[in-house]
């Protein structure tokens, strides 16, 4: 029988330590919600060209810059919000040589993650497409619920696959894309306020309760 390993569970907490006030899901949330918005954009577009331009050209840009900034803001509020009241983790950072391991399988996932959503689309009517995305959607934060340990990740990738069904079947396809990205951020924004607001009444700042004692 094996024992526990306190390293592991050590690095479990440290890793679920980012997601325990909620910030990455109410910022992802808004992310997502400027995507739904530029593909609400991109639909009323009359001109196929200009639309193949725009998604071809703003859509990759839009996403990087919404990672880097988002990244950015989450810090932000994590300085203001959270570590005055549960302390400050300092994050190892890999190594040269774990980074480019990381990146690699990074691009061999994603295109294994690519052709396999390629496979799907070809197999299935073009008014698939948001079921199937869901599908990826909701297998990724399942993972993620079992890689940091967050219970309730679990829940939203349930939401999101049930959100890309509605979607599938109750909204017009040129809406398709803006209806599932609103439906996904409004699930992570308001699991990331349920989950701030439980954070904020079970703890205070650090300089509160020096002062009452």
């Amino acid at each position: 029988m094996n024992s526990p390993n306190p390293l592991s569970d050590l690095e479990k907490r440290t890793r679920r330590y980012w997601y325990v006030d909620g910030l990455v899901e109410m910022v992802t949330g808004l992310f997502l919600w400027v995507l739904a918005a530029f593909f609400a954009i991109t639909a009323r577009l009359t001109s196929e060209t200009a639309r193949a331009w725009v998604l071809g050209i703003g859509q990759p840009a839009l996403i990087l810059l919404g990672i880097w900034l988002s990244g950015r803001v989450v810090v932000q509020l994590k300085e203001r919000i959270t570590y005055p009241r549960t302390g400050y983790v300092a994050y190892r950072r890999p190594t040269r040589g774990r980074r480019i391991t990381r990146a690699i399988t990074g691009l061999l996932a994603g295109g294994l993650v690519g052709f396999s959503m390629g496979l799907l689309f070809n197999l299935f009517p073009q008014d698939w497409t948001p079921a199937i995305a869901s599908l990826f959607f909701s297998l990724l934060m399942a993972y993620l619920g079992w890689y940091f340990g967050v219970l309730r990740f679990y829940l939203l990738a349930l939401f999101l696959l049930a959100g890309g069904l509605a979607v599938t079947f109750w909204v017009p396809f040129e809406l398709a894309s803006a209806s599932m990205f609103f439906l996904f951020g409004l699930g992570m924004l308001v699991s990331g306020a349920v989950t701030l607001r439980s954070y904020l009444a079970s703890t205070r700042p650090v300089e509160a309760e020096n002062g009452s004692l």
